[in-house]
């Protein structure tokens, strides 16, 4: 009978240690997806907490106060607002691994001329 005692208290150790190490392992699981789901989400939280933010400021700024702020002080800075924005775009994958600095050069060079004879068909249409 004490043999049956003994082989019980060691299944229920046993088990009880089994059953420890499954449930924090389905914690460390849970903690990382939850992870996974707030760093998806991080961009989106950041930009609403910013416009929140703005949003605020602009409230309690008041409505003449504002339009002063936005006509007098953002216009004439050209820092905040400058005369051309330039906009950077990733390159595809394997677009210019295999060119060497002058053919990106020259290529660079192409797009300025196709870019500039645009902008002055533009220029002369809006004439």
């Amino acid at each position: 009978k004490r043999e049956k005692v003994y082989a019980a208290i060691v299944l229920f150790l046993v088990f009880t240690i089994f059953i420890n190490i499954i449930m924090l392992n389905l914690l460390i699981a849970l903690m990382g997806n939850i992870f996974e789901k707030i760093e998806e989400n991080s961009l989106a939280e950041f930009m609403f907490a910013k416009a929140s933010v703005v949003l605020e400021f602009e409230a309690d700024i008041g409505e003449k106060n504002r339009w002063y702020h936005q006509e007098k002080v953002c216009r004439n800075n050209r820092e905040w607002f400058p005369e051309w924005l330039q906009v950077l775009v990733p390159k595809k994958d394997g677009e210019l691994d295999d060119m060497d600095m002058n053919e990106r050069y020259e290529r660079i060079e192409e797009k300025l001329v196709v870019s500039e004879k645009r902008s002055n068909a533009l220029e002369k249409k809006l004439e």
